[in-house]
């Protein structure tokens, strides 16, 4: 019995990821159909199409749940309904079967799928623990709850963002549904896995399959990229969108005829559109794509006219393919902010009634802190090496090696004849780490062009392998050695180790899942205690983390009109406050006491008469209001 429930419980989920797959895939089958992609069977292999089914797929669950939402039809049942309809496609499909033929060698196949499953297979363990993260559990999660429990788009004012683009947390829903935290994350584990697929499939369309190998070999190279694999946040699903967008934008580019030019414009358009329906930061990586092609036309055809202005007008159809994207996410904003890139835009919008002067300014404080280098040209130079070398400057992350040998060996490729699609990611990649280093030097925020990268990698390295390795066999030999040696030297003593060191706590049933939930999050246990007493909105301070294991009832933030901030002003009697909370309808007041050196509670009578101590364990204290 004690070795079949955890049996069960990873069997439950790799059926998660097997249904996400399948699902999402059906979903891409019809879509597909609809833009006569699979028109170009001849040059496209199985590899190709099931990544780009698998991202169709996704976002056709995402705006499906999206409808369901603006007429108030997120139930349970709706949900399994959708999946039904999403089999419905293979049945039309199973007199085609050679448009999945594998068209690549045996070796290179078989190269493939065991590095996947061995990078893959940490990740998926790491998924299988409890949310306990920071921005999964604050804001996340509770907004995929949110929707389900009210079965309609409902606005969420006491979440750090009320109405911040979805279209991943949709996704969220019906994993949700089906198994609650650990099943929701996934949708990392699943666009980690497919993120490995495209780069992959990239990089043979264009360059060589070795060229695949080492770039896959790339997206195994950080710690980083494991890590958000395996959490219930938007990051990898909105690496794995931009990837897509870049791949088929390059091929709309690289098409030789009319017809499938316009159709990869119109499928990059898409899914540059699900890029920043998943997060606003996903525009950066549209720019620096759609810059790059033009400059590079400029530059490089200035005489052939015919020629920009074709690429001109697949910028253009792109451009409007991505505006019909985003626009259902635009207008719920304006109706719901009046700001249709809340929260950002208020100096052109104005503030609004959900954030007030100083949490707009409290954001951009946030975002312009200082991380990372000072931002000159120096330091924008070394920023490749430092990026793949050092820790110490971008939130203690080294993002990956990989990253200083794409920039600094792919600089002479620019001026060789050819290489157009390596010269256009090139361009991509630079104008974004551009972007982001002006900007905001938060290693998280590269994971949307993460996967770009690791193109960029295995193209320029697989330049190099064709110049100074011109035997296949020695090539193949070479790439071999290299995914050996970073396996086992490198991946396997922080993956696999972490992995082993996490699987004696692997949370199976409630009793391990509470153990594991209090040795991750200190304030845990002080929240649970909350679940026996009478119900009623908890104002919790400096714990907004626990968010989702609140159920839905507690509220207090930086941002919002529940924000720590009045709190402060609020707390210089216990009347004062009371009446605070009072209007704000709070019932229990949890406090950190790591953290009551920002926020000490008021000591007069007031406050004794109003606040009665009801819970204290060295961690938390919760408190009742009484009349």
């Amino acid at each position: 019995m004690t070795f079949l429930t955890p049996l069960l419980y990873i069997l439950k989920h790799v059926g998660i990821l097997v249904f996400l797959t399948v699902s999402s895939c059906g979903f891409g089958l019809f879509a597909a159909k609809l833009l006569k992609i699979n028109s170009d069977q001849e040059n496209a292999s199985g590899i190709e199409k099931v990544f780009f089914l698998f991202c169709l797929g996704l976002g056709i669950w995402s705006y499906t749940i999206f409808f369901l939402g603006t007429l108030h039809l997120i139930y349970k049942s709706a949900l399994a309904f959708l999946f039904v309809l999403s089999l419905l496609p293979y049945f039309t499909h199973l007199k085609q079967p050679r448009q999945f033929v594998l068209k690549t060698s045996k070796s290179s196949l078989w190269c493939l799928f065991l590095l996947l499953s061995i990078i893959t297979i940490p990740v998926f363990v790491r998924s299988l623990f409890c949310a306990s993260g920071w921005d999964d559990t604050m804001y996340h999660l509770p907004i995929a709850r949110a929707f389900l429990e009210a079965h309609y788009l409902v606005p969420t004012p006491f979440l750090r963002y009320v109405v911040f683009n979805n279209f991943t947390n949709l996704l969220f829903v019906p994993l949700f549904a089906i198994g609650g935290d650990t099943a929701a994350q996934q949708l990392s584990v699943a666009s980690f896995i497919f993120c490995g697929v495209g780069i992959y499939a990239c990089l043979r369309r264009f360059n060589s399959e070795n060229a695949g190998l080492i770039g896959l070999l790339t997206w195994s190279s950080s710690a980083l990229f494991w890590d958000l694999g395996s959490t219930a946040l938007v990051d990898m699903n909105l690496a794995l969108m931009g990837l897509a967008g870049v791949f088929a934008g390059l091929k709309a580019f690289e098409a030789s005829d009319s017809p499938q030019r316009n159709r990869y414009a119109t499928l990059a358009g898409i899914y540059f559109g699900f890029t920043i329906a998943s997060k606003l930061l996903g525009a950066l990586l549209v720019v620096s794509f759609m810059a790059t092609v033009n400059l590079a036309n400029l530059a490089t055809n200035r005489l052939q006219i015919a020629r920009n202005k074709t690429d001109f007008l697949i910028c253009v159809k792109m451009m409007l393919t991505i505006g019909l994207i985003i626009a259902p996410w635009l207008i719920r904003s304006s109706l719901v902010t009046g700001n249709p890139i809340w929260p950002f835009g208020e100096k052109i919008f104005g503030l609004g009634h959900l954030w007030s002067a100083f949490d707009y300014n409290s954001q951009a404080d946030s975002l312009a802190a200082t991380k990372g280098v000072a931002r000159n040209a120096f330091n924008f130079f070394i920023l490749p090496w430092l990026m793949s070398f050092s820790n110490n400057q971008f939130d203690k992350l080294t993002f990956t090696p990989f990253l200083a040998f794409g920039i600094y060996l792919g600089i002479p490729l620019l001026f060789v004849k050819g290489f157009r699609s390596t010269k256009i990611v090139f361009g991509t990649v630079f104008c974004f780490l551009l972007l982001w280093f002006v900007s905001t030097q938060q290693v998280r925020y590269l994971m949307v062009a993460a996967p770009v990268i690791c193109v960029l990698a295995g193209a320029v390295l697989d330049r190099y392998l064709h110049a100074f390795a011109p035997s296949p066999k020695l090539r193949f030999l070479l790439v071999t050695i290299s995914s050996i040696a970073v396996l086992i030297f490198g991946f396997e003593h922080i993956a696999y180790a972490d992995m082993r060191a996490n699987w004696a706590r692997l949370p199976f049933d409630q009793t391990r899942r509470f153990e594991y939930l209090n040795s991750r999050l200190p304030m845990f246990t002080t929240m649970n205690t909350l679940s026996v007493l009478p119900k009623g909105k908890i104002y919790g301070l400096e714990i907004e983390n626990l968010q989702f294991y609140s159920n839905g009832l507690m509220i207090g933030d930086w941002f919002g009109p529940a924000r720590y901030e009045d709190f402060r002003l609020k707390k210089t009697t216990g009347e004062t406050l009371y009446r605070h909370l009072r209007g704000l309808d709070v019932k229990y007041l949890v406090v950190n006491l790591n953290n009551t050196i920002h926020f000490e509670l008021p000591t007069d009578s007031t406050f004794k008469q109003h606040f009665r101590n009801i819970y204290c364990d060295g961690k938390g204290a919760i408190y009742e209001l009484q009349n």
